[in-house]
């Protein structure tokens, strides 16, 4: 088999999270090196959706610590589709007011922080598809943006469409993100950006796997890797990551027992496989190739 340089194959996976427009799970390779990079590329997509799609910062330490010294204030600027019925719906999120009073996150990219400013008011209006008639309109906090994604879309990790049975259950779940409570927003706030944590440790878990495979060979066990897990941070969290199996067939998982949460990745021959477990309820998203 062809083997091209590691960082190499580390750089052109991020340049595609950065730049493409398609999943990265759906983008892996099939095997070997370029199979840690895809799958550590689509974990560090996963963190970014999490977080409605505000671009995380990944790469080498000279990166990141160009990344955190920047005191940029990021804005929101995402469109989701769910089906209502038969009919279709845009929902458009935006930032607006002032950027002198942002909501400020702190995450770790194994031992370097970053720190990320989001503008604090996100305005949400919602289209027919392929209309530019508003259905309804309205402005929250980035906080509760962040909360309401978990009901408008189906998984959480892959950003799918929802389907609503009636325009009363989609409006249902625009309110519970308006008028959810204070002490559960605060609960679910952290939840997300715990999930966004472990995501980041994963993606951080298999760059090491990636050096690691080149240090000891193809076939060597990546159970000898040093996993990362944060601790610190808005997105700290108890708990551990694991990493097993070899470049071609492994599993990655970050447990989180502050909530009993689990974030997962399975590679195989033929497939990778995304899981998050929370509250009881596992989600998984499949894409084989």
């Amino acid at each position: 088999m062809h083997r091209r340089p590691l960082g190499m194959l580390l750089a052109a996976a991020i340049a595609f999270a950065t730049l493409g427009g398609a999943s990265a799970a759906q983008a892996a390779p099939a095997a070997g090196p370029d199979a840690l990079a895809g799958a550590a590329v689509a974990a560090s997509r996963t963190a970014s959706a999490t977080l409605g799609g505000i671009p995380l910062p990944v790469g080498a330490a000279a990166h990141l610590r160009v990344a955190a010294a920047k005191s940029a204030v990021l804005p929101v600027d995402e469109t989701i589709h769910v089906k209502v019925a038969k009919k279709r719906y845009d929902i458009r999120f935006t930032s607006v007011g002032p950027k002198t009073d942002p909501t400020r996150i702190r995450l770790y990219a194994g031992t370097h922080p970053v720190q990320l400013s989001v503008r604090r008011l996100v305005r949400i209006v919602v289209h027919p598809h392929g209309s530019k008639a508003t259905t309804l309109a309205t402005t929250t906090t980035f906080r509760r943006f962040v909360v309401m994604l978990t009901d408008l879309q189906s998984t959480p990790i892959t950003g799918e469409q929802k389907r609503f049975a009636s325009r009363a259950s989609l409006v249902a779940a625009l309110s519970h993100g308006l008028a959810i409570g204070s002490r559960e927003l605060t609960r679910e706030y952290g939840a997300v950006l715990r999930l966004a944590q472990m995501s980041i440790d994963i993606a951080q878990t298999l760059a090491a796997g990636l050096q690691y495979r080149g240090e000891h060979g193809a076939d060597a066990d990546l159970s000898g890797v040093a996993t990362t897990h944060t601790t610190a941070g808005s997105g700290g969290y108890t708990g551990s990551v694991t990493l097993a199996g070899t470049a071609d067939a492994f599993t990655v998982a970050a447990t989180n027992t502050t909530d009993e949460s689990v974030l997962s990745e399975t590679f195989g021959e033929h497939s990778i496989s995304t899981a998050y477990t929370v509250h009881g309820k596992t989600i998984t998203s499949t894409v084989t190739f």
